[in-house]
């Protein structure tokens, strides 16, 4: 499991941009009721190449194009927020944009960071835990396997 430092701006943006949508509008919607912003770019949604290795490595190849919505926002603050999200999520990227550009300040940060971040943090975490033992469950150890004997 990763670990996110959301002290940090590239933590924050990646568990924001890996949080369960249907949790982070709710927490977006409520955080961010009272705050104005001009929208820069966005939020739009194009195509980029996912790339991928044979066996975690060797050379590169083009595995597939994806779906990838971004958005960026100036708070009435003057800071300004970005947000990338896999998926064709504009909403969800507009929410991303405005929650980066409010945790740069730090009158806000401690707030959006107890009642966004720590939510976000604690269901992805959940999430991951379950993925990993449903696919534990299936797991083959090849190292507690027998040879079959010729006979």
């Amino acid at each position: 499991m990763r670990e996110f430092d959301v002290e940090k701006r590239a933590d924050w943006l990646g568990l924001l941009a890996l949080a369960d949508a249907a949790l982070l509008a709710e927490l977006a919607d409520a955080n961010l009721r009272d705050e104005t912003f001009e929208v820069l770019r966005g939020p739009e949604t194009g195509l980029m190449m996912a790339n991928a290795r044979l066996d975690g490595g060797g050379n590169r190849f083009n595995l597939a194009e994806i779906p990838v919505s971004r958005c960026t926002v100036r708070s009435r603050h003057g800071t300004a927020g970005v947000a990338y999200r896999i998926g064709r999520c504009p909403r969800i990227v507009s929410q991303i944009a405005r929650l980066d550009a409010l945790l740069q300040l730090p009158s806000h940060h401690e707030r959006l960071r107890r009642e966004v971040l720590a939510p976000l943090l604690v269901q992805l975490r959940r999430t991951w835990q379950q993925e990993s033992q449903d696919s534990a469950s299936s797991r083959v150890r090849f190292d507690t396997l027998t040879p079959e004997t010729l006979s």
